[in-house]
């Protein structure tokens, strides 16, 4: 039963949330409306403008023609998206055509899922087109609508798979769990995409369009990650296989800009929880002078808070092997450098306390680590925290250390001044960041 809002939404948006739900309803229980396609008339006219090359014609015909009752053939859209989305030379004809295929996708959903298009191949060209065509704006933006276009399809084909994630498109072509060098390549494009970010040619003023065009691209790539994990059978296994392909990913980024951009848009925060744990472990040693005040390495059986702030916050700055060894005749050089590393360790724990509290508390960016799986699924997950409440809060344990925050933070400022002169202001503003998280040992 839908609860009454408070607020009334716009009528055609209502109507467009109530049919994607009785879509949704009627097909998994293997019941649905019989949906007349085009005629013959209709086929005949978008074909005669087809044929002379009026493409923009064509496409006012097909959403004149596109009705909740009438539905156009498949080869419709495909030619719409190889024909025209990709191919256009015109940035209003790209515009008018993806306002189609999304009128399509609103009224028929159930259209895209049977079309012979959703293919890694497909998609991975797409991808390729937009990292290394620069200059060829016009067609960077044709792919990057048609990413955005293909991202929808597949978010609504896991919705309406919600219950068995495994049956949806997602999960055929690049579910974390089997599709290992797909992974790779996904990895690998996010990396790309924040080195083009920051290379001198896209900072220019002039390539200011190539920046918001990568940008966009690494937020859909984002997205795909995070369904690619969700649709798997253990997300928390899958979650740290993904983790494992991006340490190296990681520590190879030429600058801390650069690492900072690719943890900060990450929407997964279980995969980013789990990347930072392995960062931490392998990469920042344990302080020498904590060792007699940390448990042992056997005692943390998974993460929590307190492991976070009374094992993690006792480590030393990254030891990045990629990182070039300071110029020690370079005082400047150096102090910069240091300064640099301790505000990547602060970085480090000030994302992995966040990913970990939005996961334990359920705020994860689509809410689809438990949401998203049947109720096996979500038993077995609430059996793995046994010391939590049943809706997802904190164990007692670690309120009790969040509320004791500041303290964990003094010590960790105190011993990190032993590494640097000066804070950075960045460092400074996670410092104080971080004293928000007591809020949460508040609940």
């Amino acid at each position: 039963m839908l609860r009454k809002l408070e607020i009334e939404s716009p009528p055609h948006r209502k109507s467009q949330e109530l049919a994607h739900q009785l879509f949704c309803s009627r097909h998994l229980n293997g019941t649905t409306d019989v949906k007349l396609s085009f005629g013959s008339k209709h086929l005949n006219t978008i074909e005669a403008c087809q044929d002379e090359g009026h493409h923009e014609a064509a496409v006012q015909l097909i959403q004149d023609f596109v009705s909740s009752e009438r539905k156009p053939p498949k080869a419709i859209l495909k030619y719409l998206v190889k024909d025209v989305l990709l191919e256009s030379k015109s940035k209003a004809l790209t515009s008018s055509v993806y306002a189609t295929l999304k009128h399509i996708q609103n009224l028929h959903p159930e259209l895209e899922s049977d079309v012979d298009l959703w293919n890694w191949n497909f998609l991975s060209g797409v991808v390729e087109k937009i990292l290394h065509s620069p200059e060829k704006e016009t067609e960077v933006y044709n792919n990057v609508l048609c990413l955005e276009y293909i991202i929808s399809v597949l978010e609504n084909n896991l919705e309406v798979y919600a219950r068995f994630p495994q049956k949806s498109i997602i999960s055929h072509y690049l579910a974390a769990e089997m599709q290992g060098h797909r992974l790779n390549s996904l990895v690998t494009w996010m990396i790309d995409c924040v080195k083009i970010k920051f290379s001198p040619e896209t900072v220019s003023y002039e390539s200011h369009s190539r920046s918001e065009h990568v940008a966009r691209l690494l937020t859909l790539l984002q997205k795909l990650l995070e369904m690619s994990v969700v649709v798997t059978r253990n997300p928390s296994d899958s979650a740290t296989k993904v983790a494992e392909e991006m340490v190296y990913q990681y520590l190879s980024l030429p600058s801390l800009k650069c690492r900072q951009l690719f943890l900060e848009t990450m929407g997964s925060h279980l995969v980013r929880a789990k990347l930072l744990e392995l960062l931490l472990e392998n990469c920042c040693e344990l302080d020498s002078s904590s060792y007699n005040e940390v448990r042992s390495p056997g005692h943390w059986a998974a993460l929590s808070a307190r492991k976070i702030l009374e094992h993690h916050f006792k480590r030393k700055p990254v030891n990045n092997p990629f990182s070039a060894c300071p110029n020690e005749s370079d005082n400047s050089l150096q102090q910069v450098r240091e300064a640099e590393a301790c505000e990547e360790l602060v970085m480090i724990l000030y994302c992995l306390l966040q990913s970990h509290l939005r996961c334990v508390h359920g705020k994860l960016h689509l809410s689809l680590t438990l949401l998203y799986h049947d109720d096996s699924a979500r038993s077995q997950s609430s059996q793995s925290s046994s010391q939590s409440s049943v809706d997802g809060s904190l164990a007692s344990d670690d309120l009790q250390c969040l509320n004791e925050i500041h303290s964990h933070i003094v010590q960790l400022r105190d011993r990190l001044s032993t590494y640097c002169q000066n804070f950075t202001h960045k460092t400074k503003l996670l410092f104080h960041l971080m004293e928000v998280f007591k809020d949460f040992g508040q609940d």
